[in-house]
């Protein structure tokens, strides 16, 4: 299960924010200080408006990075202002209270890489898991653990077809640690892919399979989508497709993601989570099949926090995580051998860069087609 932060316009919220909150507040000041600084149709925001503003309650002048994010400060407490009206913390030192805002965290650990902590989540305590380049940990308001995975260069990671459509960039890892394109190429800043039989994402099955009447059930008993099958299938395609491109924006933006650091298991109420020492959900309820256990992974953000968006890994994004890991120097590489499943995080040879069970336990179902006329599973193996 992957976490992704999902960006949420912060500006129609601030309106509400100034008769529902104390106005005397950081957060909400500089809220107000971009209410007044929005031009007339919400588009943009006025620096000089925005700086006589944030004077007014005490900031200093805003600066603007290289990213036009506005940079300002009190006293020692610095805060970004993205052109969007999107506000964070910046920090040095690992949050380990949690959060009441997004928070960048700039790790001098790690050559100053950048995470976000998401609002109500925090770092974790321990030392070893502080660190971005060796995998930093960080708690859920319900106490799930994730790590965050750092990507510097998000056009490896995805690309545009000829219709604007986002695709989602596949890898093959070679007995030599190299890489190559799996089934897609990229000319003149169009991507497409080579066999549209086989491995690609965003995309449904096909046609003929999901049109089959017992996908027709998975649809409408579990994911919620009802119609005819022809407009299930529409509609279906149209969430992957929707739900592919949000991801990417926001990994685009934050040049990272969340993975959740055990295998996904169930709480008492049925809900996705990421804890150590509990029976894997597949375990917990053998029922559960593709579906629901994307449905479920999905609905995890709607119950834990509204700045978070949860979905299953994409196939790009588990490539993502394993280049990651390579570059940490960790010799890993996709394989399909047998594992004794478990408990969760139950072996600590089992731990890459603070993620549990990559390497046994059950593997990872991801949202890529493959080749076989079904979604494609991953394991990796050293």
């Amino acid at each position: 299960m992957v976490c992704c932060l999902v960006t949420t316009g912060i500006l129609s919220k601030a309106v509400e924010a100034k008769e529902k909150t104390e106005q005397n507040s950081n957060l909400e000041q500089i809220k107000l200080a971009i209410i007044a600084a929005l031009s007339k149709d919400n588009s943009s925001i006025n620096k000089d408006i925005l700086d006589k503003e944030l004077k007014n309650y005490g900031f200093e002048e805003s600066t603007v990075d290289e990213d036009n994010n506005y940079i300002t400060n009190k006293g020692e407490k610095v805060f970004e202002i993205s052109s969007e009206g999107d506000i964070s913390e910046i920090v040095t030192k690992p949050p380990t209270e949690k959060v009441t805002i997004d928070t960048k965290f700039v790790d001098s650990n790690s050559e100053e890489k950048i995470a976000i902590i998401p609002e109500g989540f925090k770092v974790s305590s321990i030392t070893d898991e502080q660190c971005i380049d060796n995998g930093l940990v960080v708690i859920a308001p319900d106490d799930s653990e994730f790590v965050w995975i750092p990507i510097e260069n998000p056009s490896s990671l995805y690309g545009i077809d000829k219709d604007g459509n986002y695709l989602g960039k596949l890898y093959s890892f070679n007995d030599d640690g190299t890489t190559s394109n799996l089934n897609w190429t990229e000319e003149k800043g169009i991507m497409s892919y080579q066999d549209l039989e086989i491995n690609q994402e965003p995309s449904v099955l096909g046609q003929e399979l999901e049109a089959d009447e017992l996908y027709m059930r998975n649809f409408r008993e579990i994911i919620g989508i009802t119609g005819s099958n022809d407009e299930i299938l529409s509609k279906w395609d149209e969430q992957l497709k929707k739900d592919f491109k949000e991801i990417i924006i926001s990994v685009e933006k934050n040049h990272g993601f969340y993975v959740s650091r055990y295998e996904m298991s169930l709480n008492e109420d049925d809900e996705a989570q990421s804890k150590k020492d509990i029976e894997p959900a597949i375990a917990q309820n053998s029922k559960l099949n593709w579906y629901g256990l994307y449905q479920k992974q999905r609905e995890y953000s709607n119950n834990i926090s509204t700045s978070v968006g949860s979905s299953m890994i994409w196939g790009c994004l588990y490539d993502q995580m394993v280049m990651w890991l390579k570059n940490s120097q960790i010799q890993v590489n996709y394989g399909d051998i047998s594992s004794n499943s478990g408990k969760t995080g139950k072996d600590e040879n089992d731990k890459l860069n603070n993620i549990y069970d990559l390497l046994g336990n059950y593997k990872e179902w991801t949202l890529e087609t493959g080749s076989y006329g079904g979604r494609v599973y991953r394991r990796i193996w050293q």
